[in-house]
């Protein structure tokens, strides 16, 4: 078995302890694999990068923390293109794919501010491109709802206005982009709270969030188009963080 990039494995299996206690058996998984990226055998070195990524998908942020911590050090060149290599997986699944809360509404920019779409976008057979006014009134407008969607069986209706969802409050702040980024936010299948104003009627209406459909997220994440950059970008980054640790 080669040696080289041994000695990074101590401070690897070190900061994976400090990292996450609830997972007592990490840093012996961590050690042994890692080692195993650099085994003589080309089939052992297969098998413990597949690995590591399964392991990956069950802690993802302590196994990314690791790895990069282990990519800084190793010199070796085959378990460094390997480490780079299970990375990017886990980055692109778990990072930049991941699961997204997804309401299935189509709004305005809220209080007669237009909704500016990117696109052209295809909502409900229609192409859109540009921006369109929004009805006056409190919170954020609901032009329409998706079928069988999430708000559909919740029975949000067109000409709802949001008020709030959970403890935020969208009269005093009438943002899509907050909104937006509130629900893509949770996982799927997380309830949230809204309150509603229907005609003259104010409602609570709790909303079990869907996974936004894989069209509709390379639409609202341009960093979709290019995985490599948006993964060689965060592993530039990550990098850069570990050299400003105190």
């Amino acid at each position: 078995m080669r040696i080289a990039g041994m000695c990074f494995l101590s401070a690897v299996v070190l900061w994976l302890v400090a990292f996450s206690a609830t997972a007592t058996d990490l840093p012996g998984k961590m050690q042994r694999l890692v080692s195993q990226l650099g085994d003589k055998k080309f089939a052992r070195r297969e098998a413990a990068q597949q690995e590591l990524v399964k392991l990956g998908d069950a802690n993802h942020e302590a196994v990314l923390a690791a790895c990069v911590n282990a990519y800084a050090q190793v010199k070796d060149p085959e378990v460094k293109c390997r480490l780079r290599d299970a990375m990017r997986q886990l980055v692109e699944t778990h990072v930049l794919k991941r699961p997204r809360g997804f309401l299935g509404i189509r709004m305005t920019g809220g209080q007669g501010q237009p909704f500016v779409i990117r696109g052209p976008i295809q909502m409900q057979g229609v192409v859109i491109n540009g921006a369109m006014p929004a009805p006056a009134g409190p919170g954020i407008p609901v032009m329409s709802v998706t079928d069988d969607s999430p708000a559909s069986r919740a029975g949000l209706q067109a000409g709802d206005q949001i008020l709030k969802i959970d403890e935020i409050d969208l009269v005093q702040q009438p943002s899509t982009a907050v909104f937006t980024t509130y629900v893509q936010a949770k996982n799927p299948g997380t309830t949230v709270k809204l309150v509603l104003q229907r005609g003259e009627q104010t409602q609570t209406m709790p909303v079990e969030l869907g996974k936004m459909p894989d069209d509709l997220l390379v639409q609202v994440d341009p960093r979709l188009q290019d995985v490599d950059k948006f993964f060689a970008d965060w592993l530039r980054e990550k990098l850069r963080e570990l050299t400003i640790r105190p």
